[in-house]
């Protein structure tokens, strides 16, 4: 009765990984970031609702399931005292894929759209996230409310999508850094 990712090995006709959440939660959906990492959105069951309900955090495993854990999201993280080494920390957020950042085998990049404005209304900023340590290092914040972000797959950040206030649609073009 409960939904889980399953990895199979089609030439040896075998479940190679499998992962599955705790209590009520459920995959909702998947994508391969890496030749064997996944990243996997989660929702938690609630009986009176058609659809899982989505809290915005991200999770990354290996596709054997191993190293299965956070890496956005509010149960990310925890206290750090004494030390200047970023250490993954909490967000209060909705996480979205946005490059595989194919020249770098430990790092993607998201978009975070803060829950403090609510679904639709807040203004999304850029992170490359370590998938080892899950910390979020910035790399833009978007010009407008709700956008999307279009990235190479190297990670350069070359548009940004949305609707104004005025509900105007609205494309925005990062200049590439020249060195």
């Amino acid at each position: 009765g409960r939904d889980g990712l399953a990895v199979l090995d089609w030439s040896q006709r075998k479940v190679a990984g499998a992962m599955r959440f705790a209590g009520n939660e459920v995959v909702t959906t998947y994508r391969w970031v890496k030749d064997d990492k996944l990243l996997i959105y989660n929702g938690e069951v609630f009986g009176w609702r058609d659809q899982p309900a989505s809290y915005g955090e991200l999770f990354i495993a290996n596709a054997d399931g191993s190293d299965f854990k956070p890496i956005y999201g509010y149960r990310v993280g925890g206290q750090q005292t004494g030390s200047r080494i970023p250490k993954a920390s909490s967000t209060y957020g909705w996480g979205a894929f946005v490059s595989d950042l194919q020249a770098e085998p430990d790092h993607i990049l998201i978009a975070s759209y803060p829950w403090s404005g609510g679904p639709g209304t807040s203004t999304p900023t850029a992170y490359r996230v370590d998938l080892r340590t899950a910390v979020l290092s910035k790399v833009l914040k978007a010009p407008l409310t709700n956008a999307a972000f279009l990235a190479t797959r190297d990670g350069e950040i070359r548009f940004a999508t949305g609707v104004d206030q005025n509900d105007n649609e609205r494309i925005y073009e990062f200049q590439a850094n020249s060195s």
